[in-house]
């Protein structure tokens, strides 16, 4: 290559002493190789197949280490020759995650294949590009690994499409980090109550004023406590002995959902997720205080956020906080989540539709469900 003399003096030291089989210079000779390559913007045909050449020749010596330092700085160079980065691309590892991630010389057919068929930590490295399509940010979106998701729902550069965001909710992140940031990501608040948990205050206050108007206009529900009268004072007790294995296994039932997964409202320090949820079991906003300044010291030093909970209990009726924690809490078993009030008056005859017998049974496995929880009393 036709450096400046500054630069090819130490160049060619370096390759007599890697001519040496007593020294092992290589991977330092492929280094400072790198090195001279990419400090200058361009070059002629000549200078770069020698550079090919020479790395190429030397490329068998080179470890884990000296390839991914190499991939760092040629990956973000336009000028890299084809072979070279094949090779580097070859042996897979962190040296392929950075041309994946960095490169402008990767084709889009190479980016499919990693986004559809790579390890984990190649998709990774696709889903950090800046230049991602919808395409592929789709085929990325619907793959199970956490650190695929991370890489994507972190790169602000990709494309967040509604099917795109839909299949990352499907996925529903575990990493709080993560659907902290998809949750800033979203727009629509119907896709946004999935997230609700790790939501901000005043995101889920959007997701809540929203069903709140979706639900204007549908039938007046059943006054609170139609479901099972019992249930609240089920819930209060639970709270009151502390018993936060039963309160969960409580409100699982009334809510049809799995105990682990109502596990996680008790947990938010907010308790907007419980308070939604008492209020889709029609739980009365005065057992819900009680419940509220049982359950968290947290929640109870705080009498203005006590009344805030309690406030949000009586605004929201049972089929606007159902739809909202029915999209909080994946679905278990479709069938037991119909378990809350129906639409009819729950005074009202029996009519052919709907006679008095299918009420009964509808509403039959919450109260067996109860009494079980009676008899531990």
């Amino acid at each position: 290559m036709s450096h400046s003399p500054d630069l090819m003096k130490p160049l060619r030291s370096l390759v007599e002493m890697g001519e040496r089989e007593e020294l092992e210079m290589r991977p330092v000779l492929l280094r400072v190789l790198t090195d001279l390559f990419v400090s200058r913007p361009s070059h002629s045909f000549a200078e770069i197949k020698q550079f090919e050449a020479l790395t190429l020749g030397l490329m068998d010596f080179a470890g884990d280490r000296t390839r991914l330092t190499m991939a760092g700085k040629l990956a973000r160079f336009g000028a890299t020759p084809a072979s070279v980065v094949e090779r580097l691309m070859r042996d897979g590892g962190d040296a392929a995650a950075e041309f994946l991630a960095h490169s402008s010389l990767i084709d889009r057919a190479a980016l499919l294949r990693a986004a559809l068929a790579g390890d984990p930590r190649q998709a990774a490295a696709v889903a950090a590009r800046a230049d991602l399509d919808d395409e592929i940010a789709l085929i990325l979106a619907r793959r199970a690994e956490a650190e695929v998701t991370r890489a994507l729902v972190n790169n602000f550069a990709a494309p967040i499409g509604e099917e795109v965001a839909d299949q990352l909710i499907a996925r529903r992140p575990r990493d709080p980090e993560t659907a902290r940031v998809l949750c800033g990501r979203l727009t629509a608040p119907a896709r946004l109550a999935a997230l609700f948990l790790h939501a901000s205050q005043s995101q889920r206050a959007e997701v809540i004023l929203a069903a709140r108007r979706q639900h204007l206009a549908a039938p007046s529900r059943a006054p609170r406590g139609f479901t099972d009268s019992n249930i609240g004072a089920e819930i209060e007790r639970a709270a009151a002995d502390g018993d936060r294995a039963l309160l969960a296994a409580i409100v699982a039932s009334g809510l049809g959902a799995g105990i682990s997964d109502t596990e996680s409202i008790f947990d938010d320090p907010f308790g907007e997720p419980l308070a939604l949820s008492l209020a889709a079991m029609n739980v009365s906003a005065e057992t819900a205080a009680r419940v509220f300044m049982l359950l968290d010291p947290q929640i109870a030093h705080s009498v203005d956020r006590v009344r805030a909970l309690c406030r949000l209990v009586e605004a929201v009726t049972p089929a606007t906080a159902r739809a909202i924690v029915d999209a909080m809490i994946p679905t278990r078993d479709a069938p037991r989540r119909r378990v809350h009030a129906p639409v009819a008056d729950a005074t009202a005859a029996a009519t052919p539709s709907r006679d008095g017998t299918m009420a009964r049974e509808e509403r039959a496995p919450q109260r067996r469900g109860l009494l079980l929880f009676r008899q531990r009393g």
